[in-house]
């Protein structure tokens, strides 16, 4: 099917709301994991920082090498209730389970309750979002409408993000002062916020068990299936331009407050002031890459894009200390090409999923999207080990209060301002003349009609 026919291809919003929703839950889940939960249960629980930091690192490499498996499963799955409803209310209480368990832990946890609850929480976290970003695939066979689907998906996630970050404040102003009691208020968010979310996309959003492709797999034939995916030259077009369009923010956003702090001279709260304006500047830009996206195509505003990411962390470099509310519109404006990347990115990968069904005759489609976060994850992993490894090579120091060398300073400076423009410079070249095309999708769409392959499609 092609894109002739705008009003059958148009997703109500009623649905594209329901489908964004689980988006708030899930992205408030994967900030305080990153961010604040080591920083928690080394300082707070009083786990050994070594300990925490080899939990969170073990753990996070299975959660990653776990996708594309769990993916291959869910390929495999036919029930009455659908392929990703029934994956996404099974992963659902397992997310809260371990939710639950890790953002409350009782006195005197240790290394095995921390290490169970995050493979928990993060196993829980894993079916659900990738049965979330493949059941967005299977909403629209339209090459621009999986761009509109996906760009409410990101601005959802950017909203939970916001939420999350709020939740100290508000635990603060309610009179919760005791140390963790900011995060423990994120946990609670992510607990009661999920199953409502699970409630109204399970109700409101259509799915189906697919008639075909719905086999159980061994595991040999599971990791031939996955491996098999890289065979094809623009599954690695996405997967490359994935890792390094997301190790780019993924080292800005590790290194955002201490810049701004240490770098530029505002405080603590304002730095994270700041950081929220970037934020509320990606959920304004979204609908603008989605109009761009529909007037250029995908990948031309995914370079557009990825250019103005490259120009305006540039100007951040070179920007003086400014009045703050200055700052705070110049971080908004640097913020608008925030969401682009994520959503356009996924949109690529459900046409790729058309065009390896031609090349294969099978929907691999959560497969590919498994493989999408497992780039993802791998490369805010990354963005960590350089960014530190560098800047303590520089003899940069992250301890409060601790005393850095203007030569420590211009280290940090020069890996905020300059590393990660690179990055993004070299996924966005990836793409340069990138083939699968709105028309080239049209003729995979109709080639699969006429030889009767069946993707997963509800509309």
């Amino acid at each position: 099917m092609s894109d002739q026919n705008p009003a059958v291809q148009t997703t109500p919003w009623r649905v594209l709301a329901a489908f964004a929703t689980p988006s708030l839950p899930l992205s408030a889940l994967s900030l305080p994991i990153v961010v604040y939960l080591p920083t928690f249960y080394a300082n707070v629980v009083g786990v050994p920082l070594a300990i925490v930091g080899a939990a969170f690192m073990m753990v996070r490499i299975g959660d990653i090498l776990l996708d594309p498996l769990i993916g291959s499963v869910m390929d495999g799955t036919r029930s009455r209730f659908g392929r990703y409803r029934l994956w996404m209310l099974l992963g659902g209480p397992v997310t809260i389970l371990g939710s639950m368990f890790l953002f409350f832990p009782p006195s005197g946890a240790g290394a095995p309750y921390l290490v169970l609850s995050l493979i928990g929480a993060y196993v829980g976290y894993s079916i659900c979002v990738l049965a979330h970003t493949a059941w967005g695939a299977t909403l629209s066979q339209s090459y621009h409408e999986r761009a509109r689907i996906y760009g409410v998906w990101q601005s959802a996630n950017i909203i939970g993000i916001l939420i999350v970050l709020s939740m100290p404040v508000i635990a603060a102003a309610s009179g919760f002062h005791r140390p963790g009691d900011g995060v423990r208020a994120m946990g609670l968010f992510v607990i009661l916020a999920m199953p409502v979310a699970l409630l109204i996309m399970s109700t409101l959003v259509p799915d189906r068990s697919p008639t075909q492709n719905a086999a159980h797999r061994s595991l040999t034939k599971t990791i031939a299936v996955v491996g098999g995916m890289f065979r094809h030259a623009n599954v690695l077009r996405v997967l490359g331009g994935d890792f390094f369009l997301s190790l780019a923010p993924g080292i800005t956003g590790a290194l955002f407050l201490f810049y701004f702090g240490l770098c530029k001279g505002y405080t603590g709260p304002q730095s994270s002031g700041l950081l929220i304006c970037y934020f509320l500047g990606g959920i304004v830009g979204a609908p603008i890459w989605m109009r761009l996206s529909r007037r250029l195509g995908k990948h031309r505003a995914l370079l557009l894009a990825s250019a103005y990411y490259c120009a305006s962390q540039l100007s951040i470099v070179f920007m003086p200390h400014l009045v703050y509310v200055q700052a705070a519109l110049i971080l908004f404006v640097a913020g608008l090409a925030y969401a682009a990347s994520a959503f356009l990115l996924r949109a690529l990968m459900a046409d790729v999923v058309d065009e390896v069904a031609l090349k294969t005759g099978r929907s691999e489609n959560s497969v590919l999207f498994a493989l999408v976060g497992s780039t993802n994850k791998l490369a805010y992993a990354v963005a960590v080990g350089i960014t530190f490894v560098l800047l303590d090579l520089a003899g940069f120091h992250a301890a409060a209060g601790a005393k850095n060398s203007p030569e420590a300073l211009q280290a940090l400076s020069a890996v905020f301002g300059f590393v990660p423009p690179a990055l993004a410079t070299i996924g966005a070249l990836i793409f340069w003349g990138y083939p699968l095309t709105e028309a080239r999708h049209a003729d995979i769409r109709a080639e699969l009609d006429r030889l009767h392959i069946k993707v997963e499609h509800v509309s």
